[in-house]
């Protein structure tokens, strides 16, 4: 009976550690294929981008690559995309 309950807590951490493991993995796809898009679209618009620059887009935040995202349309400058 004992050794039944610690198997099936065994089971539950294991798979609850998947889960989270993939959601980590997913998210952090995510974020990897933003950081790409967003430096992609932005040498399209102001073209090659500076070493300082890729470095900053690279280590991006999730929130901050999706404020940088919304913002490249309308802005004049790539600084005005980039700006805190």
């Amino acid at each position: 009976m004992i050794r039944t309950v610690l198997m099936q807590e065994r089971q539950r951490v294991l798979e609850e550690g998947l889960k989270k493991g993939l959601e980590k993995g997913r998210q952090e796809g995510r974020q990897e294929g933003t950081t790409e898009l967003l430096t992609r679209l932005l040498e399209q618009r102001f073209g090659p981008l500076s070493p300082a620059l890729i470095a900053k887009i690279a280590a991006g935040r999730a929130d901050e690559l999706d404020r940088w995202t919304s913002r490249l349309l309308a802005a004049p400058s790539i600084e005005a995309v980039l700006e805190d």
